[in-house]
This record gives structure tokens, sequence and C-alpha cells, in this order.
């Protein structure tokens, strides 16, 4: 690969890994969009982090070495806005047992008071 594309072409194996210099040139621009979509310093850092894994393990499906960066980013901005939604899910998810403890105690206790 040439252009913005900085990871080997050399054939991978299930032990090679990028080199550091390569990853770390697009892990602050990784960080900035994955923290500006879920707003959380931890969740931003595994985002490229799993960016970075999965760019790597599909390597082979870039056809435009231009285009990487961009496809680079969309991973990213992909994995961001699925845990956003997970988390939406998680905070409305009428089944959560946790919170229909709370509000059938909390139904008691209205009835108790008005009874």
């Amino acid at each position: 690969m040439t252009g913005t594309a900085t990871w080997s072409c050399a054939p991978r194996t299930e032990t090679s890994t990028p080199s550091n210099s390569s990853s770390r040139r697009y892990q602050g621009r990784l960080f900035r969009t994955a923290y500006t979509i879920v707003r959380n310093r931890h969740d931003s850092e595994d985002i490229v982090q799993e960016t970075l894994i999965q760019a790597w393990r599909s390597l082979h499906l870039v056809r435009e070495p231009a285009a990487f960066r961009s496809w680079l980013m969309r991973i990213c901005t992909n994995k961001a806005t699925s845990m956003t939604r997970k988390r939406q899910r998680r905070a409305t998810d009428p089944y959560d047992s946790e919170s229909l403890e709370t509000a059938s105690a909390m139904a008691g206790n209205d009835f108790e008071q008005h009874h």
C-alpha cells in the first residue's frame, strides 16, 4: 500500500501486528472521533483499540489505498455509534429487572400511602 496507508502489504500471519508508529499515526484522530460520539474517555479508548484491531484484520479488503484513512474513520464512527445505541437501548430496556423491581417497590409504596 502507498499513500496514507502505512500498514504493510506484506502477507499477514496470525501473530503479525501493525507497527506502533503506524497505529499511533491515527490514534489521536480516532480518539477525537469516538469521544465526540460517546463522550466517555474510557469507552473512546476501547473504541480506538477495537477499530485498529478490526482494521488490521480487514486490511486485505481495502481496494483503494488513498481511501484508507476514511475507511479507518468509518470503522471508528460505526463502532462509536453502535456503542451509543446499545447504551440507549440498555437505558430504556422495558425488561430491565432492576428497573422493574424499583418501579414495583415504588408502586407498592404509593399504594400504601393512598390507602
